[in-house]
């Protein structure tokens, strides 16, 4: 991102999780300034004044401003697409997110764009394959988020702290995201040896009702990403929506994999550690 301002993120969107997301990058390290952009700008506007005034409690000096114009991505290191069909999509059609990303990707074709929405693979897969954004640049926040979502709810069952589970989550939701299971653990040890079969079990049911992910989480895994981004942190095993490009033998679909990320991107998706059986169901879930 050579010629990008450091500490400039423009979250697109000020509905629930633009503005959530907003206010997570306020604490963040690296973070100088949020540009806020919404076509209903008194919307943004009260959101960013609001956010503002929180910066004494936060100790945050980030100056956070309101725009209603997508020009206002210009110059920014990233750009969050966080509520984009209440400010620029008035269709609510596929063509008219597609027509947004593309003229993002044109007034600033530097920065990393990062979709927040549970859904957004779809779009991902749609703007790489028709060269509207190139795909090391263009990533999905949301699995990050779910992540995290089935960390809490692991570390509650088994009574420990979240930052002690550790796990993956791979393919294409809602019904294709594949958890491998056999690699997943808590302090160093296999969740199948900390719980019995039948609460097992029971966990992955709670797991399907994860999906999609809410408003705070998806903020909060979308202002870690920035964070990554702004300082260039080069971050391994980072749970994202990508377009593969003949990684686990497949070309042309997103899905959520784990990835290293630095300050320029998706710099690599990394093969999983999968038994045959979560092979054979990962292959499915990635099916066209």
């Amino acid at each position: 991102m050579s010629g990008q301002p450091r500490g400039t993120v423009a979250v697109v969107g000020a509905g629930p999780v633009g503005g959530a997301t907003a206010y997570t990058l306020v604490t963040k390290h690296g973070v100088r300034e949020i540009r806020l952009i919404d076509s209903m700008e008194r919307v943004a506007a009260g959101t960013a004044l609001d956010i503002q005034q929180a910066g004494p409690i936060e100790r945050s000096d980030v100056v956070i401003t309101a725009h209603k114009d997508l020009h206002a991505v210009v110059g920014a290191a990233v750009i969050l697409w966080a509520d984009p069909l209440d400010g620029f999509a008035a269709g609510h059609s596929d063509h008219d997110d597609l027509d947004t990303l593309r003229r993002l990707a044109t007034l600033n074709p530097n920065a990393v764009i990062v979709c927040l929405g549970a859904s957004d693979h779809q779009l991902i897969e749609r703007a790489v394959s028709r060269d509207a954004v190139s795909r090391k640049r263009l990533i999905g926040s949301a699995p990050l988020a779910f992540t995290a979502a089935l960390r809490a709810v692991v570390a509650l069952e088994i009574r420990c702290s979240p930052q002690d589970v550790a796990l993956s989550v791979l393919g294409v939701p809602p019904s294709g995201l594949v958890v491998p299971w056999s690699a997943a653990s808590a302090r160093g040890v296999s969740l199948s040896e900390l719980l019995a079969p039948r609460r097992f079990a029971l966990l992955k049911q709670k797991m399907e009702r994860l999906w999609p992910p809410e408003p705070y989480t998806l903020a909060a895994a979308a202002a870690h990403l920035s964070q990554t981004l702004l300082l260039g942190f080069v971050e391994r095993a980072c749970p994202s929506f990508v377009m593969l490009d003949g990684e686990l033998g497949v070309r042309q679909r997103a899905a959520a994999v784990n990835i290293t990320l630095s300050g320029r991107g998706v710099e690599r998706v990394l093969e999983p550690s999968l038994t045959p059986q979560e092979r054979v169901q990962l292959a499915r879930a990635l099916l066209p």
